[in-house]
């Protein structure tokens, strides 16, 4: 038996927003949610992140076995400083260290470098 662990070789980004901060981010996510609803955020590089992919379609899912990942709609942040959570008010969002992972680490090394650290961006 043969097992291989592949990295993706390309992610393509939609659409994407860009908060100004962490508790911006959290209180734009708990617009109209209710109570008691869990919320993750994923951390790493000093970036604060989630992502939307596409609904898994056979098409979708030939991309992601050609080493593909689409990603429909991402959400960031800098927060040079990891925090297990973030508390707006009643709401709480637990952020997850995702800065080991395989897909989080370089997409949010590429985040820093191309969007939250280039002059303009905050």
């Amino acid at each position: 038996m043969d097992i291989s662990i592949e990295s993706y070789k390309k992610i393509t980004i939609r659409a994407y927003t860009h908060h100004a901060n962490p508790e911006a981010f959290v209180k734009r996510i708990f617009m109209g949610v209710q109570l008691g609803t869990p919320m993750y955020l994923y951390w790493g590089n000093g970036i604060l992140t989630r992502y939307f992919t596409y609904n898994q379609t056979d098409a979708v899912i030939k991309e992601y076995l050609n080493g593909h990942l689409p990603i429909d709609y991402l959400e960031f942040s800098s927060m040079p400083t990891y925090r297990k959570e973030i508390r707006i008010a009643d709401f709480v969002a637990t952020v997850i260290d995702y800065s080991k992972h395989q897909v989080i680490d370089p997409l949010t090394k590429w985040i820093a470098t191309n969007f939250v650290k280039k002059p303009g961006h905050s």
